[in-house]
C-alpha cells in the first residue's frame, strides 16, 4: 500500500465533518417535530446516563454532545481501516461512504441503542 497523506487528520477531518453534519441533521429534525436542541444531545447522552440526563440541564447536554462526536469519530476510524483493505471503498468513495452512513444509522438503531439504557424501541418508519 502506498502513503496516502496522515491517517489521524484524515480521521479528525471526517469525524468533524460527520459530527457537524449530523447534528445539524438532528437538530433541524427535532426541531421540526417540536422538540428542543437540549433534549437532542440529552437524548445522546440518555444512552449512557438513562433518565437521569434530563435532570442536569447544560451538564448533559454537553455529554450528549460529546458522545456525539466520539460516535463519529469512531464511524470515521472504522471507515478509514476498512478502506486500507477494501480499495473499493477509497476508489468509489461517494458510494460506498452513502453505504456505510446507511450501515452506521442501522447498526446504532439495531445494536447500539437496545443495548444502551434507552433500551429496544419501537421501529417508526
Amino acid at each position: 500500500m502506498r502513503d496516502e497523506g496522515n491517517p489521524g487528520a484524515a480521521i479528525v477531518y471526517a469525524g468533524l465533518l460527520c459530527g457537524v453534519l449530523d447534528g445539524l441533521a438532528a437538530m433541524a429534525l427535532t426541531l421540526a417535530l417540536g422538540g428542543t436542541v437540549v433534549r437532542t444531545f440529552q437524548g445522546i447522552a440518555r444512552g449512557l446516563l438513562g433518565n437521569y440526563s434530563y435532570a442536569y440541564g447544560g451538564v448533559t447536554v454537553f455529554v450528549g454532545v460529546v458522545l456525539h462526536f466520539l460516535i463519529a469519530f469512531g464511524a470515521a476510524a472504522t471507515y478509514y481501516i476498512a478502506s486500507r483493505y477494501l480499495p473499493v471503498m477509497r476508489r468509489r468513495a461517494l458510494l460506498c461512504g452513502v453505504l456505510f452512513g446507511i450501515a452506521v444509522h442501522l447498526f446504532m438503531q439495531f445494536v447500539v441503542i437496545p443495548l444502551s439504557q434507552i433500551g429496544p424501541h419501537p421501529i417508526v418508519w
